[in-house]
């Protein structure tokens, strides 16, 4: 179906709301590298607590503070459309907080490849514009036949933007495809499994 162009200003909008989500995420993690860059991560390691607990409580504490940010999107949306429901609404919030956890999981894994707080930001930064444009090139899939479009599959800001456009089309939950929900919480699982992983390597 043909989409107006009020649609697409608000995927637009969306989609930079999305790279903002990124940038706090990214400026909570860079000090959790600061501190491994100075060495106190060893004195954590000294109380014996291991290494998926300590990055829980930095998840959890991301998470935390980006719930508030996606409460207030949530209700900035709500006020600015007609027949917006609070079944859409908590879908809404849904895939915020999804996306919010494959952000955090995704800094938290470069907090712990990259050592140093300088390098981590800028390449922090470097991630956010590529996920973010890869995003933006998403909304032209209509129009354009490119193998970007097969590398957006993979990025959360692609089904982040595609989650926001399947709910806000809809005024029932009934006709919703959650799709985008899915694919974001089997992106965060993969982050998951893999910061795990690289964990208990780094830890021997």
């Amino acid at each position: 179906e043909k989409l107006d162009n009020s649609m697409i200003y608000q995927q637009i909008i969306w989609a930079i709301l999305g790279m903002l989500l990124s940038f706090v995420a990214m400026f909570m993690v860079a000090g959790i590298v600061l501190d491994k860059e100075m060495g106190l991560d060893k004195r954590i390691r000294i109380s014996l607590l291991r290494i998926r607990t300590i990055d829980n409580s930095h998840l959890i504490a991301i998470l935390t503070v980006l719930s508030i940010y996606s409460l207030l999107l949530c209700i900035l949306v709500g006020s600015k459309l007609k027949d917006f429901t609070l079944r859409q609404g908590g879908s809404l919030y849904l895939l915020l907080l999804l996306f919010s956890l494959c952000l955090g999981l995704w800094f938290i894994l470069l907090g712990k490849v990259i050592r140093h707080v300088g390098r981590y930001q800028y390449i922090g930064s470097f991630s956010i514009l590529l996920f973010g444009f890869i995003g933006f090139f998403y909304l032209a899939k209509g129009f354009v036949h490119s193998g970007l479009l097969y590398i957006s599959r993979f990025i959360p800001n692609s089904w982040f933007i595609q989650g926001f456009t399947d709910i806000i089309l809809n005024t029932s939950l009934q006709h919703i495809p959650f799709t985008a929900h899915k694919n974001l919480a089997i992106i965060a699982i993969f982050l998951f499994i893999l910061n795990g992983l690289i964990g208990r390597r780094q830890n021997r």
